[in-house]
């Protein structure tokens, strides 16, 4: 019963990490037949600077493109936290972070297994207009039913404040810094300890190798191994291979 209600509490990682691995495979594709650039795509995706758009619906695509990889990426952060808030302590404390990571990995798997399904001629995806579209409704129901059962089930510990931060507080506060207070986090990064100033480095250096990969897989399994081109005509052959490669 205590490890179901760690992994009820841990289910809006599971989420999160769904909505992002789904949005991987789909975002490009989806930015390259608005007329993205490969270029323009990069930088919207990876540093999020706001391209020159020629319609307001374009601007739009970008925009919540680029909000949704900052929200994506700073909610995993307090998650992070209230698993460690609450189990601290506890017996649950050597094995919170286990389940953590496996829930992690647990949604990411079933995002890209959603977008990997071919719904093209079920009645559901005739319905709603295309698959894409099928599939953000999905992602949108399987996220609010994760993120409802963690915030009905989390209990948070009133936590006690105090001079003597442990290293794992410390990182917790490192990570709410760097999303809302820039300047203290650089701060805190040159008088942080050495370890923690290692940690931080490998986790950046991991999700730029992270982002690269899931930036290029999709595209080259479209446009290299499908021959497909996002810009050819909706109905043409070179299109639906590429449809077909996504």
């Amino acid at each position: 019963m205590k490890f179901f209600h760690l992994a009820i509490v841990t289910s809006l990682v599971c989420g999160l990490e769904f909505c992002t691995a789904s949005a991987f495979t789909y975002i490009p594709p989806i930015l390259f037949k608005a007329g993205i650039s490969e270029l323009s795509m990069t930088w919207i995706m990876g540093c999020g600077n706001l391209i020159e758009a020629p319609t307001i619906g374009l601007s739009l695509l970008v925009i919540s493109c680029i909000l949704f990889y900052f929200a994506a990426q700073a909610c995993f952060n307090p998650c992070e936290s209230l698993i460690y808030d609450i189990y601290k302590g506890t017996s649950q404390e050597s094995s919170c972070f286990f389940v953590y990571s496996f829930m992690t990995s647990f949604g990411g798997c079933l995002g890209y297994l959603i977008t990997a399904t071919d719904w093209t001629e079920s009645y559901l995806s005739n319905y709603m207009q295309g698959q894409e579209k099928l599939t953000f409704y999905v992602i949108l129901l399987f996220f609010s039913i994760t993120l409802c059962c963690t915030l009905i089930s989390a209990n948070e510990k009133v936590p006690v404040i105090n001079d003597n931060l442990d290293e794992q507080s410390l990182f917790n506060n490192i990570h709410i810094c760097h999303f809302l207070f820039p300047i203290k986090f650089l701060k805190i990064l040159i008088t942080m300890p050495f370890v923690l100033r290692r940690l931080t480095l490998a986790e950046c250096c991991s999700w730029s190798v992270i982002m690269i990969f899931n930036l290029l897989f999709t595209d080259f399994v479209d446009q290299t191994v499908y021959i497909g081109d996002p810009s050819a005509d909706e109905l043409s052959e070179e299109r639906l291979r590429y449809d077909q490669g996504v």
